[in-house]
């Protein structure tokens, strides 16, 4: 089975864009997104994200980087969670 990062990516824009509760609860099952332990195969992995979740509360996330082609077609993004 190919890997699609794309689509977990695209999970996780559509989460962090959502709403703080629907956000949290997504976030706790991030295993459910589509090849979640495929892109991520261990939970440390996302570790840093947890942590700024729990910092930004209500805070909106903004992507700041997104790419296609890292390492040959992996697809990854980058975000920070600003106020307003």
């Amino acid at each position: 089975m190919p890997i699609d990062t794309e689509a977990f990516d695209q999970w996780l824009a559509d989460v962090l864009a959502s709403l703080p509760d629907r956000r949290t609860s997504a976030v706790i099952a991030w295993e459910t997104a589509p090849f979640a332990r495929v892109c991520h195969p261990n939970a440390d992995h996302l570790a840093p994200l947890f942590v700024a979740l729990g910092a930004a509360e209500d805070e909106r996330a903004v992507r700041v980087y997104h790419d296609k082609g890292l390492f040959g077609g992996v697809t990854a993004s980058s975000y920070r969670f600003a106020s307003g």
